[in-house]
């Protein structure tokens, strides 16, 4: 994915980085968070929070910076170091809301020939999860690196 996207910076020497998104009416501090959600799979879910103004953090806020593509270019960038800290973990990717998990499918779709000889990447719909395929609608995703090919996701 050679999209332009922000630079970001390791916060505080965990799984979480930093950055902002600039327009001409505003800069927004956002955070990309991945949060350990099962030690004997290595699962952790991906998060991608505004900072407030109050120093708390929402993945609800709909922030209209008109950066949409540059601001989800720099996730992907954060998940390719991610997985060089953490070759054989897995990462859950699912939106706050059904629009924003449709944007990740739509990333997905529109790279996946890129994505797909470096990465394993499943869809899920309730409890069925099978290999991504274009034009099926899912709930969310799973990816791990080709690294990790014998490991296939039964459940989560």
């Amino acid at each position: 994915m050679n999209e332009p996207s922000y630079p970001f910076k390791r916060v505080d020497d965990r799984l979480t980085f930093g950055f902002e998104s600039i327009s001409q009416e505003k800069t927004i501090e956002k955070l990309i968070e991945f949060r350990l959600l099962d030690t004997s799979s290595e699962l952790y879910n991906l998060a991608l929070m505004d900072i407030l103004s109050n120093g708390e953090v929402s993945d609800m806020i709909v922030s209209n910076n008109q950066d949409m593509s540059k601001v989800l270019a720099t996730v992907f960038q954060s998940i390719r170091l991610f997985f060089k800290e953490k070759p054989n973990a897995k990462v859950l990717i699912q939106g706050s809301t059904p629009s924003r998990t449709r944007l990740y499918q739509m990333v997905i779709g529109k790279y996946h020939a890129e994505l797909e000889p470096i990465y394993n990447i499943w869809g899920f719909k309730g409890t069925d999860i099978q290999r991504f395929e274009l034009g099926y609608n899912f709930e969310g995703f799973i990816v791990s690196t080709k690294n990790f090919e014998n490991h296939e996701v039964e459940s989560f």
